[in-house]
């Protein structure tokens, strides 16, 4: 993986809303049921990676060849 550079511009967006989830869930550890604030957090950052994770494999994909 040494040399290779992401190209946000393909999924700035994606990444952008990523970023957002994880400011939000960042504090879960301060809410009266940890657990499940936690839980949520955890659920809500898997799903807004999962755009920018498919993209950024396509990129490394493209990249080994």
């Amino acid at each position: 993986m040494l040399g290779f550079w992401p190209d946000y511009s393909s999924f700035y967006e994606e990444l952008t809303e990523y970023q957002k989830v994880l400011k939000e869930s960042v504090d879960c550890f301060q809410e009266d049921d940890f657990e499940k604030a936690y839980q949520e957090a955890a659920e809500r950052v898997a799903k807004a990676w999962k755009p920018v994770g498919k993209k950024v494999q396509k990129q490394i994909t493209e990249w080994k060849r």
